[in-house]
């Protein structure tokens, strides 16, 4: 049953994308008023109300429920564009939304106006009619296809309550209202979005599948409402209570609300996202499950999913006949057809670090803080130990903790956890006797070593956020019964939480005394490149606790400003702690990850890293992926004020710029990079210091962010982006990494275990790291020099066809009228010359895709846009003019004073064009297969069947000329083949002479780089040694931006040492 839900995500992604794609003018504005639209719509009343309250439907509430239930919406979906009746109107209205589409309409108007009419009135609305047709064709048949699933969700069955009987009855999906109860069991799909009322599960506990929604495959968990927890069947009529949540959003990630029990309305309990089971989700490993219907109908959260930042091609052109070969590379694995021009010309790139290390991370080394370092083992393994590690356990969301298949004494755990890093955590934890045993939403069961087990009660959780940088859980100790609050997070935040020295007692020195000591490992295990965390606690009172408790409640129940109550209840609560330890989490560099990195930099390309981790980290994976080297002189940027930043920014500049302009070529070879920590950062982004960061950044060969947020990320790629005017590429692996890749000009998305939040926001997927460089060098390459090809030939192509008929304007008094009949008019570059390009457009290869990765080096001519210059673009036009002089005039002069007539003189013209048409494009061609040969020859095949058919067929069609039996005769005719290759010969001599000095005596990089393919092995890797094109080592003149995402250099991937470091790519225009 999850296929149909699945299908009908892809159609909820195609309503957006149909919107972005066919309003090109308005693609991001149409987008968004969709989306606002579909809020609007949710509510059938005229007026929306700031918040949503949900009455069941039950039999005491009838007379409320029937009052609300008129405003919302049933949840029938219906994603179709057309009904039969606005079919026709409407998508010619959306077709003529066109640019291209209004400009032939208004040639075909033109036509009809005596004084201008250039070509027959009925014939020349064939093509516009041709290509309406077949795109409204399309349209109708997708716009069916999702009739037909629409029709397959809306059908599918699940049980709802019904209050006449008193019980769960079966009902289609379409006719579920807003405050229906819906029970489902194991492996259902969802089919709207519910609050968790009940869960067969004891603990009250429900896992689902999100695959359909975020790509991860991963289990969730799901927490019944508190106070709704039943031993017992869930009775529907014994629930009196009211929902009062907010308004349908477009933000999977949120939800807030409080459900109030009636007639009293005094109990009021907080609802979050961890009791809203979405639509689409399937049940998992949970007997049965019953909730209240909150949400239905086409909810904002599946626009949400296909929202994307209209991106536009680095390469601009106004021939509609490109988008045949766009279409061709959706086989591909690209998920954006338009950013396929940009990734030849990227100007930067950022990525986190997380995308070049396996996401396989394990426990490496743990700091235990204590008092004194002289007590006992025991009291260390058991008091911090204890301490320390349970914090990771009762962080770590475990979705299936323990897994006993059978009674005997060996009973082996499994851990599930939501990141790669808790679980590495508890692993650790178990190693040292510390076992997590099981977990639910109200108790942690942990057995430590000789103490057995213990059960702790499980309070509160405030999760990690990126402001807070720190997360916490407050817990109800087995043993002594105090209330403990255990929190970890970067150590740049624990730190300045600790409870200050209030005297100069021995136990202040000896707390002291351990923070430094602590710190000292901190730097040592960041300095080995492990990505570190610190834990710490805090003992409250009864009394301190019932206080803040309850400021902590209003915070819950509140809808409106939540975030902002529940932070400042989570600042409150997280003061005075005592230090625990620190921890240190290693991961393994991704294969090929170095080679990558050098590669990009020896395609004159810049990078960033920007990462969540300590300054020491962020330095050391820079140097084991080779970002910095041993003789980089690194300048550092952290810790600073908004006065002492704008000072060293400007030292900074001067000291670069006296080695840049210095006569020492020792000074001149020296290169810098720039590191900055999250704080500085955040000066540096001001407006005033922007132009002088960028000015810093330019001069620097590496420039490294540490501490940095994932707001910060995307405001420097913004930043680079709006401010240097440069393409920018993002690459990311994790839901952090969707802002960078959104605001970049392509994104790319690496497929792993942080989910496919990435990969669902992004314009390519890859599955590694290391795949970027033959992304960028070799098909980011082939793709700008093909469109840039194709450009050339279809301006080449249509001036050189236009100027036959300007010639013959001069011999026919500017009448308007043509040599040739309208048929070859229309079909010369509708079929007879179609084909050809699109199999170049797709298949022309300049350099082989190996010599391209051994010589990164040959990335600069796009970055230099070396295959479009405005003195190619000119030639170009030229040579087209010279091509068409040379096809009419050579038929004209052969035949000057003869009594042929005007369609056998074009005749001979169009026959020549046609052959310097094709050949033109077989000179131009870097490769050839027998495709092209083929293609080529049905084109010519098909010219003289159609010529010959019709000469016969037409024996008065266009009086008082005629058409008939002309090729026939043309073709038994030895001048017509004289005059043919005449005319093809002096027309393409030029270019044919040009292309072989230009090989010659200059040889292009790329046409130096193709000899090296016919080489014999041993040959060629001498010649790729001498190979040596001018290399860029300092370029100013472009900046790329490519995010990505991983997890190698984060701390926690909760914390904003979680945050993967990000590479930042500056290379020219290409």
């Amino acid at each position: 049953m999850a296929r149909p839900i699945q299908w009908a995500r892809h159609r909820w992604q195609q309503v957006a994308q149909s919107e972005n794609s066919n309003n090109e003018n308005q693609g991001y504005t149409s987008l968004l008023g969709s989306c606002l639209k579909l809020c609007r719509n949710t509510e059938k009343g005229t007026s929306t109300p700031k918040h949503r309250v949900v009455i069941p439907c039950l039999d005491q509430f009838k007379d409320e429920y029937d009052k609300l239930s008129y405003r919302y919406k049933n949840n029938k979906i219906r994603t179709t564009n057309y009904t039969l009746l606005n079919f026709v109107p409407r998508n010619l209205f959306e077709q003529f939304h066109r640019a291209a589409n209004l400009y032939f309409l208004f040639l075909v108007f033109l036509n009809w106006v005596p004084l201008v009419e250039a070509f027959q009135k009925e014939i020349t609305m064939l093509p516009l009619l041709a290509v309406l047709t077949i795109i409204a064709i399309k349209d109708g048949l997708e716009d069916y296809r999702k009739y037909k699933l629409d029709k397959v969700i809306n059908h599918l069955l699940t049980q709802v309550y019904c209050r006449k009987e008193k019980k769960f009855i079966e009902c289609y999906w379409k006719d579920v209202m807003v405050g229906n109860f819906i029970k489902l069991r194991c492996d259902e799909v969802i089919p709207a979005d519910m609050l968790l009322l009940h869960s067969s599960d004891p603990d009250g506990i429900c896992h689902i599948e999100t695959s359909s929604l975020d790509g991860e495959t991963n289990l969730k968990q799901k927490q019944v409402v508190k106070g709704c927890v039943m031993d017992c069947e869930f009775e529907a009529e014994k629930f009196s209570s009211r929902i009062q949540c907010e308004m349908p959003n477009s933000d999977i990630g949120r939800f807030k609300g409080f459900l109030e029990r009636l007639p009293s309305g005094q109990e009021k309990i907080g609802l979050n996202k961890e009791n809203l089971l979405l639509r689409g989700c399937v049940v998992r490993n949970t007997e049965a499950v019953i909730g209240i219907v909150v949400y239905a109908g086409l909810c904002p959260y599946m626009f949400s999913l296909s929202w994307q930042v209209r991106k536009p091609s680095l390469i601009r052109s106004p021939m509609k006949s490109l988008e045949e070969i766009k279409q061709m590379f959706q086989r591909f694995s690209v998920r954006k057809i338009s950013a396929t021009s940009l990734l030849g010309g990227k100007d930067s790139s950022s990525e986190p670090p997380n995308n070049f290390v396996y996401k396989l991370p394990f426990f490496s080394k743990m700091k235990l803080a204590s008092p004194t370092e002289a007590d006992k083992a025991l009291e260390a393994s058991l008091d911090s130990a204890e301490e320390t590690l349970l914090e990771g356990l009762e962080k770590s969301e475990l979705a299936d903790p323990a897994d006993c298949p059978d009674k005997s004494s060996t009973c082996e755990v499994y851990y599930e956890a939501e990141s790669p890093d808790e679980a590495a955590l508890v692993h650790a934890a178990r190693a040292y006797k510390c076992v997590l045993m099981s977990r639910t939403p109200d108790q942690v069961t942990v057995e430590v070593g000789t103490l057995g087990s213990m059960t702790f009660q499980l309070l509160h959780i405030l999760p990690f956020d990126s402001v807070r940088k720190r997360m916490s859980v407050v817990v109800r100790h087995p043993l002594t019964n105090k209330v403990l609050v255990y929190t970890k997070g970067a150590d740049s935040v624990i730190m300045d939480l600790l409870s200050p020295a209030s005297n100069d007692s021995k136990m202040d020195i000896l707390q002291e005394d351990t923070r430094m000591l602590t710190q000292f490992h901190l730097d040592k295990y960041a300095r080995g490149g492990l990505r570190t965390l610190c834990i710490a606690k805090k003992v409250m009172t009864e009394g301190e606790y019932a206080e803040w408790l309850q400021s902590h409640f209003l915070a819950e129940t509140s809808i409106d400003n939540r975030e902002e109550l529940l932070y400042q209840s989570a600042v409150r609560l997280e003061t005075n702690l005592t230090l625990l330890g620190a921890t240190g989490i290693e991961d393994r560099l991704q294969e090929g990850v170095p080679e990558t990195i050098e590669s990009l930099r020896e395609a004159a390309i810049k990078i960033w890293m920007l990462t969540g981790d300590k300054e020491e980290t962020a330095i050391n994976i820079a140097y084991a992926c080779k970002l910095l080297e041993h003789g980089d002189k690194i300048l550092t940027l952290t810790r600073l004020d908004n006065g002492t930043c704008e000072m060293l920014i400007n030292h900074m500049i001067a000291e670069v710029e006296s080695h840049i302009n210095s006569s020492d070529p020792l000074k001149k070879e020296q290169h810098f990079a720039l590191i900055i920590d999250g704080k500085s950062l955040e000066f540096a982004l001001q407006q005033t210091l922007q132009q002088g960061f960028l000015h810093l950044t330019r001069q620097c060969r590496a420039v490294i962010c540490c501490r940095a947020t994932p707001l910060q990320k995307s405001q420097v790629v913004k930043l680079v982006r709006n401010n240097l005017q440069v393409m920018t590429l993002a690459i990311g692996d994790g839901a952090n990494d969707v802002s960078m890749i959104q605001v970049a000009d392509v994104g790319i998305g690496i497929s792993g275990q942080e989910g496919m939040q990435a990969v669902m926001s992004s314009d390519f997927a890859v599955s590694h790291f290391k795949h970027l460089r033959k992304l960028l060098l070799v098909h980011g390459h082939w793709c700008y020099v093909r469109l840039a090809n194709m450009i050339l030939y279809f301006f080449y192509k249509n001036v050189m066809f236009v100027n036959l008929l300007f010639w013959y304007q001069f011999f026919c008094g500017f009448s308007g009228t043509a040599m040739t009949d309208f048929w070859m008019l229309i079909l010369f570059n509708l079929v007879f010359t179609s084909v050809p390009p699109i199999i170049y457009g797709i298949l022309d290869k300049d350099v082989s895709a190996d010599t391209l990765i051994v010589l990164p080096e040959l990335y600069k001519s796009g970055q230099t846009s070396e295959a479009y210059k405005s003195s190619t673009f000119w030639i170009t036009i030229l040579d087209a003019f010279y091509q068409s002089l040379a096809c009419f005039f050579i038929p004209y002069f052969t035949y000057f004073g003869s009594d042929m007539d005007i369609y056998s003189f074009g005749s001979f013209i169009i026959t020549a064009t046609l052959f310097v048409v094709l050949l033109h494009l077989l000179i131009e061609s870097k490769s050839l297969a027998w495709i092209h040969w083929m293609v080529m020859g049905l084109s010519v095949l098909t010219y003289f069947i159609f010529s010959l058919a019709l000469s016969a067929a037409c024996v008065n069609c266009i009086p008082p000329a005629n058409v008939y039996w002309i090729m026939h005769t043309h073709m038994a005719d030895p001048v017509f083949y004289l005059v043919t290759v005449m005319s093809v010969v002096v027309a393409l001599l030029p270019r044919y002479v040009y292309r072989i000095f230009q090989g010659s005596l200059f040889p292009t990089p790329q046409q130096k780089a193709k000899q090296l393919d016919v080489m014999p092995a041993e040959e060629r890797l001498r010649a790729i040694k001498r190979f040596t094109p001018n290399i860029v080592r300092r370029d100013n003149s472009s900046f790329h931006v490519v995010p990505a995402g991983g997890s190698m250099a984060t701390e926690d991937e909760n914390a904003v040492s979680s945050s993967s470091p990000t590479y930042f790519i500056q290379v020219p225009l290409q």
